[in-house]
């Protein structure tokens, strides 16, 4: 065995042995009423084990110890909340790209819905519906006199901005334009847009589909 591990072990065999009785001191501790097991003091409220020795085994000075062990905490709570932050950019990032994908995905389905009502609109030989994709002229055409009167009579309303189906419907959220788009081809042709198919009825469709949005038809 190496000297220094030798000497390593007598070392801590040293501070685990007791005094022995033949010591000069503790005889003297003794003679004076001193107990094996008891604590010095008058009041006997003193330490019964002697301190313990810590090695320092390094040759850095006196307190490094707790400043490494200081900055190694600073260190580790600045790595924590840098980690932090980035799994929140993460997932800030992830929400916002599944958001604009539910978005085109919307976007998509009510482009697909407004074509399949001017389709079936059509053969069913209805002149025109606010849901279709093509909406009509809602300006009037006007001759050059009827014109000028409008325009320069403050009580003639715009014909232009007259507020029409179309608008109302254009003006509404796009996640209820799908929902009443999709209604109206449920309650009027049985079609279902995810499913793609027509339905004998509006029974066969509620007992067929899976349902009337797009989560419905996910794990299908």
């Amino acid at each position: 065995m190496p000297v220094k591990e030798q000497a390593q072990q007598q070392f801590e065999l040293g501070l685990q042995t007791h005094i022995p009785e033949s010591n000069v001191g503790y005889k003297m501790l003794l003679k004076m009423g001193y107990q094996k097991g008891e604590s010095l003091g008058t009041s006997e409220n003193g330490l019964v084990e002697p301190i313990q020795v810590a090695i320092k085994a390094n040759k850095s000075g006196l307190g490094t110890e707790d400043e490494v062990a200081t900055k190694r905490k600073r260190t580790d709570a600045e790595a924590l909340q840098i980690d932090q932050e980035q799994t929140h950019a993460r997932n800030s990032f992830r929400s916002k790209m599944n958001e604009q994908f539910d978005l085109k995905r919307i976007e998509s389905d009510l482009k697909k819905a407004r074509m399949s009502v001017m389709t079936m609109d059509e053969r069913a030989k209805v002149p025109y519906h606010a849901y279709w994709p093509v909406q009509k002229e809602t300006c009037v055409e006007l001759k050059d006199e009827e014109f000028d009167r409008v325009l320069t009579d403050p009580d003639q309303p715009n014909l232009c901005d007259v507020e029409t189906p179309e608008s109302i419907f254009d003006g509404l959220d796009i996640h209820e334009r799908l929902r009443l788009v999709n209604e109206y081809l449920r309650t009027q042709y049985y079609y279902c847009l995810w499913c793609g198919s027509v339905y004998a009825d509006y029974d066969d469709l509620i007992a067929q589909c899976p349902g009337d949005t797009f989560q419905c038809h996910e794990n299908e």
